[in-house]
């Protein structure tokens, strides 16, 4: 169902509409980026239901509402941080941005390293617990695996 008054987006799954999602972030988005490796894409419009729409369509995101000066627009962000969905954004718009591919470049080398460090830090713990389990000390199988002898111990005490 159309929302009255809004401008519809093209249907969720098609080009068209990745084409139209990406104008927005062009004209409307941001990336930006926590020292936690976290990275948040936003778009902000005076025009909620458009964002709404998009939220609706993606079936991710959130709608923040910022009331700015007396006198102006209600200001509406429309939201996500979740790396999946951050992913899923990335890949439909990137090959449509003009204005803004740089960043989502640098946000998508973001969550691939993220992903990456995650994995590696998973092969280390298993690693680790293998050797915990096969009698080694947690310090010792600390020091094979590249684990602080403090961070070996809470490991091993959790396996």
């Amino acid at each position: 169902m159309p929302i009255i008054g809004a401008p519809s987006p093209p249907a969720g799954g098609t080009a068209e509409f990745n084409a139209w999602l990406a104008g927005m972030f062009d004209g409307e988005g941001h990336v930006g980026f926590s020292r936690k490796h976290a990275v948040r894409l936003c778009i902000t419009n005076t025009f909620a239901p458009v964002l709404f729409e998009i939220q609706l369509t993606l079936g991710y995101g959130s709608i923040k509402t910022t009331q700015t000066r007396s006198g102006w627009h209600t200001r509406y962000d429309w939201r996500t941080s979740h790396r999946e969905e951050v992913a899923d954004f990335i890949n439909r718009v990137k090959p449509y941005l003009r204005i803004k591919h740089d960043e989502i470049l640098r946000a998508e080398e973001r969550i691939t390293a993220t992903r990456n460090a995650r994995a590696a830090s998973m092969d280390r713990t298993g690693r680790l617990l293998e050797l915990v389990h096969g009698g080694m000390s947690p310090a010792r199988a600390g020091r094979v695996v590249g684990i602080s002898q403090t961070h070996s111990y809470r490991l091993s005490r959790g396996a």
